[in-house]
């Protein structure tokens, strides 16, 4: 498939695409993220006077709001774009494919849990306060969810499309690439001392090709945005564990996590969901990509 086969990938050769605009787009970014730290130096003592770790995740997730609001609307003047072609080809967001992604992420997940849990030696504690966990909800379903649109939008989408500017440039090559630096965006992850670099730079390297071939096969960012929400939605809500970078009043606690067993379920639930969606034609034959 060559990158003027994809809608999606094809509109990052639309308005002003010329590799000038990329760079002030990036230049942008860079300069937004530089102003939310410096927007943050005033507040630095009291925010670590704050021992609410709800009103912590919702400062920490407020950020990327910011910063993906800024970003789109810089990119959509600089590029002469639409802010919905970043996200999709389509001319409607589909709320309703990131949902039903969404919500079928949450039941299999939850159900291969339950497996580990019956069957695997492994120690979950149970905390439930009511109000927290209500409020944790909140922030959820309202920041964590732009949080993981964030980083879609930004990395699998414009990333993706910048890459496929160059048309010579293969799907497959864009995809490698805007995994990597998905990748190495998370290394400063408390994960990667817990557990290694290795094997945690290649879950996030996996994770990153699967959301990214669903955004170039589904030819838009529903289906990706809604595993990522979701996941971060479990981990935030549901079950977390004590290495993990996002520290809330989850349901469950465990004290470790078994990386490789936990990365061949997540390959399977993304394999099952290639599948699921490839019947429901919601994307293209995977081996459109090579």
């Amino acid at each position: 498939m060559n990158t003027q086969n994809n809608s999606f990938l094809l509109l990052g050769r639309t308005g002003r695409f010329q590799p000038v605009f990329y760079l002030m787009s990036f230049t942008g970014l860079l300069l937004i993220c530089l102003s939310l730290s410096v927007l943050f130096i005033p507040f630095d003592s009291i925010f670590s006077e704050i021992q609410n770790k709800n009103v912590i995740l919702a400062i920490q997730l407020s950020s990327f709001s910011y910063v993906l609001v800024l970003f789109l609307l810089l990119a959509s003047y600089i590029h002469k774009r639409p802010i919905l072609s970043f996200i999709s080809s389509s001319n409607n967001f589909g709320y309703k494919k990131a949902l039903v992604t969404f919500v079928f992420f949450l039941i299999i997940n939850s159900l291969i849990e339950l497996i580990n849990y019956l069957f695997l030696d492994q120690t979950y504690a149970f905390q439930f306060d009511f109000l927290n966990f209500i409020a944790l909800i909140l922030v959820a379903v309202s920041l964590l969810v732009l949080q993981s649109a964030a980083e879609e939008i930004i990395l699998r989408g414009y990333i993706l499309q910048a890459l496929s500017s160059w048309k010579k440039l293969k799907p497959i090559v864009a995809l490698v690439i805007s995994s990597l630096i998905f990748a190495s965006l998370h290394i400063s992850n408390p994960e990667f001392n817990e557990y290694g670099f290795v094997p945690m730079f290649l879950a996030y390297m996996i994770t990153a090709m699967f959301l990214g071939a669903f955004a170039i096969l589904g030819k838009g960012l529903e289906i990706p945005i809604g595993i990522h929400a979701a996941n971060n939605f479990y981990a935030a809500v549901i079950v977390n564990y004590k290495a993990s970078a996002l520290k809330t009043e989850s349901l469950f606690i465990l004290d470790s996590i078994n990386i490789p067993l936990g990365l061949a379920e997540y390959i399977i639930i993304l394999l099952l969901f290639v599948m699921i969606f490839y019947k429901m034609n919601w994307i293209s034959h995977p081996n459109t990509l090579i």
